[in-house]
């Protein structure tokens, strides 16, 4: 696949999943551009905190509507108990209501169909479907007690087809599985070309774009990350990265952006990057003048707004968690000030063409607003 015939935009950056138990922001004061440009005023967009209704992390947040959306709070304590809820708004963010809760397994991930049928999955195997809205739910374990560790699904509307990455715990090598009859049957995807490509490449998302009908998906190694695309049944590995593992990426009407992480908290060597294909097909860094690490990515479609989130770094402990705002394409990015500070962001929504939804540790739900 020509990648410049697709006129795909990527922008890659460093970025560290924000993990539970992750360390504290180092309280020493410090430079808040980490060698970049300070914070942009609220000229570029505005940050407004919601109010929590968990003190749990939300891991991941998802919207079949500018009205109705999910947030996965999921949380795994240090002695191994496990605690994964799913709440439910129907007011853009406002109001958020309990629909499903567990003690058995961490959700990791939530995504839908329509209106009417999501899914979500857990790094153990667990996959929850939903029908109904969220009402009732049904949960198949085709996929657990077998070393598999799932990250990710996207629906590929296209063949009526449902795609959940991962990789195996053991050999760390990539794995994809393909659901059928909306996710009644599971069978792994044993294509020799995608086998090879993803020996010890553990697979941390995926996308589908239904404009050009590309599948996209990212992992790799902290030392070594990688991103792939499925189009008309050929796998290619796309371009190459610098050192790190790409855990999230997004994909909307002929734009791509993948983000990744080196797997380093607040230590020296902890810094991101921008890399990527604009327009021409070219692989070029792109500086977002930030060394934050970011952990999820959004775009809008029909629209140049992009939402990039992370952490602060040991530099910038009285600034708020990391957020960057593209407003064409990933072509320049604008970091935003604000004064959320609790440990790092973990998931980002486009609610529509210019509001954007976050969520992060203990319970953190901010709307960003782009002007």
């Amino acid at each position: 696949m020509k990648i410049k015939r697709m006129l795909i935009v990527l922008c890659l950056a460093i970025t560290a999943a924000c993990s539970n138990d992750e360390p504290a922001d180092n309280p020493t004061g410090g430079n808040p551009s980490n060698g970049g440009s300070t914070p942009t005023p609220s000229s570029i967009a505005t940050v407004t905190k919601l109010d929590a209704f968990t003190t749990l992390p939300l891991e991941a947040i998802h919207f079949v509507n500018a009205t109705t959306g999910y947030a996965v709070a999921s949380k795994l304590n240090s002695g191994g108990s496990k605690s994964s809820s799913i709440y439910k708004t129907t007011d853009g963010a406002n109001t958020w209501t309990k629909i499903y809760s567990t003690s058995l397994f961490n959700i990791a991930k939530i995504k839908s169909k329509d209106a009417n049928f999501l899914m979500a999955i857990a790094p153990t195997g667990e996959v929850l479907t939903t029908r109904d809205a969220g009402s009732t739910w049904s949960l198949n374990n085709a996929l657990t007690g077998k070393n598999y560790h799932l990250t990710d699904l996207t629906f590929h509307t296209g063949d009526d087809e449902i795609y959940i990455v991962g990789y195996h715990e053991t050999t760390k090598d990539g794995l994809m599985f393909i659901g059928i009859n909306d996710g009644a049957i599971w069978s792994k995807n044993i294509n020799a070309e995608l086998t090879n490509l993803v020996k010890a490449t553990p697979l941390m998302a995926t996308e589908y774009l239904a404009a050009t009908k590309l599948l996209v998906f990212s992992g790799g190694t902290s030392t070594k990350g990688a991103l792939f695309t499925l189009y008309k049944a050929k796998y290619e590995r796309e371009g190459n990265y610098t050192a790190a593992q790409l855990v999230d990426v997004a994909a909307k009407d002929g734009t791509v952006i993948a983000v990744g992480n080196n797997g380093l908290t607040n230590t020296g060597s902890e810094k991101g990057v921008m890399f990527g294909s604009v327009h021409n097909g070219d692989w070029n860094d792109v500086d977002y003048g930030h060394n934050n690490k970011l952990v999820a990515v959004a775009l809008t479609r029909l629209s140049k707004n992009a939402v990039a989130v992370g952490r602060n770094t040991a530099s910038q402990s009285t600034d708020g968690e990391f957020i960057t705002v593209s407003k064409d394409n990933g072509n320049s990015w604008h970091s935003i000030k604000h004064s959320i500070t609790n440990g790092a962001w973990n998931d980002v929504y486009a609610l529509d063409a210019d509001t954007f939804i976050a969520v992060g540790a203990q319970g953190m739900l901010a709307k960003i607003e782009i002007k």
